[in-house]
């Protein structure tokens, strides 16, 4: 799977390379640094009167207030169940951080230096782009999260399987039917998760260095990748809701065992479609490039490796 591939060249980045080392340890320009945001002390006394004033009117305020303790856990629960949805949104901010650190490098002319390097035009952009995911510890925490919740999937999914088996076994009239159903749903969903969040990782690096591919400018690059990145987003989800409704339609009140291969199909489509997407734009990606077969061949992609 190129996707699989790629993403192993992502969490095992190019270490000693002195791309890598340049582009991970670049820090801002002077007088860029985030400041934090001063309130006056006035500011303050009137927000806090205005609050007090508006829990007096209305004192169903106060009960929403007491409400933002259960809404914080409640988030804090739901953000590694929805982390690849998360990195979906964030991504759009990736591609654009992409596009904008190569064209900063084609401005200060060290970009064609970089493609003439011995690891070639395409390992140079990977990379490049590579460097910018590491920069910070957020995505080592970010792919140890989404990693953790895979291998809790596992142990639930195992669970459940145990628990089917002995309805299998002990069980006169076992509805072996939906417990299978349920289990196989179940399994396309864990791996689904993970594979989610690997397929949108590479989707951003490979969207990234192909909009800056172009001879434009930064920001009609940005444009192109926001709308690329955005598009094979969404087809994906938009093809498998299309396969489920033409399924739904074509057999309203399928079979359990009809359902099953329904489900396969529709939560399947969602994995292929992506895959299609990453082996499309990493094809025109080597072509704009000029990469030769030797480096963008599927079986060669581990030479990407340091």
């Amino acid at each position: 799977m190129l996707s699989w591939r790629l993403w192993q060249t992502l969490i095992e980045p190019a270490y000693k390379s002195p791309i890598f080392k340049r582009i991970i340890n670049e820090r801002r320009p002077y007088g860029t640094e985030d400041t934090t945001l001063k309130i006056p002390r006035y500011m303050k006394i009137v927000i806090l009167a205005l609050t007090v004033l508006a829990i007096i009117n209305s004192p169903y305020i106060l009960l929403l207030l007491f409400q933002i303790p259960a809404i914080a856990i409640m988030l804090i629960v739901l953000t590694p169940l929805l982390l690849p949805y998360i990195i979906m949104i964030y991504g759009s901010f990736l591609v654009s951080k992409i596009t904008t650190m190569v064209h900063k490098e084609k401005r200060q002319y060290t970009y064609d230096l970089l493609c003439a390097s011995p690891d070639g035009a395409l390992r140079s952009n990977w990379i490049l782009a590579t460097g910018i995911i590491h920069r910070g510890d957020w995505f080592y925490w970010v792919e140890a999260l989404g990693h953790f919740m895979y291998r809790v999937g596992q142990v639930v999914l195992l669970i459940f399987a145990g628990f089917t088996l002995l309805v299998l076994l002990f069980s006169e009239t076992p509805p072996y039917i939906e417990s299978l159903q349920t289990l196989v749903n179940l399994s396309l969903v864990v791996g689904l998760y993970y594979s989610s969040l690997m397929q949108t990782f590479v989707l951003i690096l490979l969207v990234g260095l192909y909009a800056t591919s172009f001879d434009l400018s930064q920001r009609d690059s940005n444009v192109i990748g926001l709308l690329t990145y955005t598009i094979l987003q969404i087809l994906p989800y938009l093809i498998a809701v299309t396969l489920f409704l033409v399924l739904h339609t074509l057999i309203p009140n399928p079979h359990p065992a009809a359902a099953i291969g329904r489900d396969c199909i529709v939560l399947g489509s969602i994995y292929a479609i992506q895959e299609l997407n990453i082996i499309f734009v990493w094809y025109q990606l080597t072509k704009r490039l000029n990469a030769t077969t030797s480096i963008y061949t599927v079986g060669r992609i581990a030479p990407l490796h340091s």
